[in-house]
């Protein structure tokens, strides 16, 4: 199946030219499907709001990656934070436990 589509030509020669021999042996008025000269310039006024919009739509989206991307740095910088405090608390109980234990060597006599 794979080598068919390989051959396959996306306007293979012989079937656009069938094609127009159909159209034009249909006599079908191609001229009848395209826009009124009156009609064009409402057309380009809408391609110009519909450009817009698109344009619109890429600062959003631009806005939204931008958020997303700081949301991903705040997580990153909290993972971080909670690092710091897993090790200050770890730093914290050995003092305590260092205070315990020199506490209780001094309770002891050696000889």
């Amino acid at each position: 199946m794979a080598a068919k589509t390989k051959d396959m030509k996306p306007l293979a020669l012989e079937n656009t030219l069938r094609d127009l021999a159909l159209l034009r042996a249909s006599e079908v008025d191609l001229s009848a499907l395209l826009p009124m000269a009156n009609d064009i310039p409402a057309k380009v006024h809408s391609v110009d709001a519909t450009v817009e919009s698109s344009y619109d739509l890429v600062r959003e989206a631009r806005k939204v990656l931008k958020a997303q991307n700081g949301g991903e740095r705040i997580e990153e910088v909290r993972n971080k934070l909670a690092e710091v405090q897993k090790g200050y608390c770890d730093i914290c109980y050995l003092r305590h436990t260092t205070r315990v234990f020199f506490r209780n060597i001094k309770r002891f006599k050696f000889s």
